[in-house]
């Protein structure tokens, strides 16, 4: 049996700067896991990651999307793993992203 494996870091934004302060908690840690879930919006599967009370952390970009549901649909096991929250406040009104290790 051939075993493969793939790292990388995927970019997360949030739905909205509001849904971002949240992320400035205690519920949201480095390093924590983070279940995947994949959300139809617009006619395009999306992958959120949300924590273990169930709580949205934010979204992943289509390519990223992509390349996580592909390797669901391999039976691959994949986790995503908080690593970075940033906030950016240009342009107006500002938004809160990060990064997952997957």
């Amino acid at each position: 049996m051939a075993y493969e494996y793939d790292g990388f870091y995927a970019r997360f934004d949030t739905a909205s700067k509001r849904d971002g302060e949240a992320l400035n908690g205690a519920d949201f840690l480095t390093g924590d896991y983070f279940v995947i879930e994949i959300r139809i919006e617009d006619g395009k599967s999306v992958v959120w990651l949300v924590n273990k009370f169930g709580a949205d952390l934010g979204f992943l970009n289509n390519d990223d999307s992509r390349r996580v549901q592909l390797s669901i649909a391999r039976q691959q096991t994949v986790k995503a793993l908080l690593s970075y929250i940033a906030y950016t406040s240009d342009p107006e009104p500002g938004h809160y992203w990060g990064e997952v290790a997957i």
